[in-house]
């Protein structure tokens, strides 16, 4: 069951989902008043930038249909 709830999850929809955390966790901090310093901005620009670039790079591209698939038909989209 929690297979078929990640199996249209995109790559886009992820990284959408990154950057909502991380605005929340920016909100979250200013809230409550914490100044915010260069290294601390860094590690937060880092944390937005990087997760997501590599998740772009190394997330599985759609695959082509093979010979069998072709020649019997399929269900995959």
């Amino acid at each position: 069951m929690p297979h078929e709830m990640t199996e249209h999850i995109t790559r886009t929809r992820v990284a959408q989902l990154w950057f909502s955390a991380l605005a929340l966790a920016v909100v979250i901090w200013a809230t409550f008043g914490t100044t915010i310093g260069v290294g601390t901005a860094a590690l937060l620009i880092g944390l937005s930038l990087v997760p997501p670039a590599m998740l772009f790079m190394l997330w599985p591209a759609v695959q082509p249909a093979t010979v069998g698939e072709v020649m019997r038909g399929t269900e995959r989209v």
